[in-house]
Parts: C-alpha cells; sequence; structure tokens
C-alpha cells in the first residue's frame, strides 16, 4: 500500500462514536488472544473509538506492531467495517420499505453511532419517525440534521413538509 499521499489513515470515519473494539473483532478473526494482542495495541496509543484510528496520521498507525503488513491489515479491517456499515443502511431501507418502522429506527440509531453526520442515515431516520407518528422525534431529529448539514435542499424539503403537516394536525 503506497501511503505517501494520504493525510490521514481514513477520514471517511472520523467521526465514528463506536468503540475500537468493532474493527479489532475484524482484525482478530474471532481469536481471542488476537483480540487481547491487539486490543493491547490500540490502547497504547489511546485508541479507544473508530474516530481515533480514523483520525490518526499515518506514522501513529504505522507504529501499531500486527502480524503482517500493519497498513494494509488496518486499511483491510476498515474497508470491511465500511461494508458492514454499508450493508446495515441497505437492510435499514429495506425495513423501511417494508413498514418494519422499529427495526428501521433501531438500525438507523446504530448507524448513527458510526456515522452522526451521514445525512441519509438521518434522513431515513426522520422518515421512519414520521411515518411512526412520532412527530416531536422527528422535528429533533431534522433539527439534529440541519445544524449539520444547513444548506442540504432534500433536508430543507422535508423539514418543511414536516412543519406543515405538524401544523396542520395541531390546527384540528
Amino acid at each position: 500500500m503506497n501511503s505517501v499521499f494520504l493525510d490521514v489513515f481514513f477520514p471517511k470515519h472520523s467521526y465514528s462514536e463506536a468503540p475500537i473494539s468493532v474493527i479489532t473483532a475484524i482484525l482478530s478473526e474471532n481469536d481471542t488472544y488476537q483480540f487481547a494482542h491487539i486490543s493491547h495495541e490500540f490502547g497504547k496509543l489511546g485508541f479507544t473509538k473508530v474516530k481515533d484510528l480514523a483520525g490518526a496520521t499515518l506514522a501513529k498507525v504505522s507504529s501499531i506492531k500486527l502480524s503482517g503488513d500493519t497498513l494494509t491489515l488496518l486499511y483491510g479491517a476498515m474497508e470491511k467495517y465500511s461494508e458492514r456499515l454499508d450493508e446495515l443502511l441497505i437492510s435499514a431501507i429495506s425495513e423501511h420499505e417494508n413498514e418494519n418502522l422499529i427495526e428501521t429506527q433501531r438500525m438507523c440509531k446504530e448507524l448513527l453511532m458510526h456515522k452522526p453526520k451521514d445525512l441519509d442515515v438521518m434522513l431515513l431516520y426522520a422518515n421512519s419517525l414520521f411515518d411512526s407518528k412520532k412527530y416531536a422525534d422527528c422535528i429533533h431529529c431534522l433539527d439534529n440534521a440541519r445544524n449539520i448539514h444547513p444548506n442540504n435542499s432534500e433536508f430543507l424539503s422535508k423539514f418543511a413538509f414536516l412543519v406543515y403537516v405538524v401544523a396542520s394536525i395541531d390546527s384540528n
């Protein structure tokens, strides 16, 4: 892996609040000894969350001692982590399409722990709350999205529609 051109290790997940153990589990492949070793390596560098690893410089990341090419292994683990999150989003969308709103909301909450600024997840979560007639929660969710993505037209149209619906309900 040519690391010369990268400023940070994996910026895509630099906001993830997920525990570093999700990456440790991918790397250790269910080997408890490897899990403990990798956990120790992450601990030495102060990595407790995925965002710590994602935002680390390559120099810091390459100091982790793993069996094999550390950067390649870590990059592969982060790619697998990313693929799992993509699959979870696809499942959440499917659950929403099948009107399994509680399951959609559960999946969205999990996704937001990993990707707290992902507008697609925020909008899916807001849609499922709206469909569940949880308007106050939906407004709260959309307000969070507005603070992160203030100029996004898709968000703004959904927010305007929700305000219209809630105003209609309140006037009846």
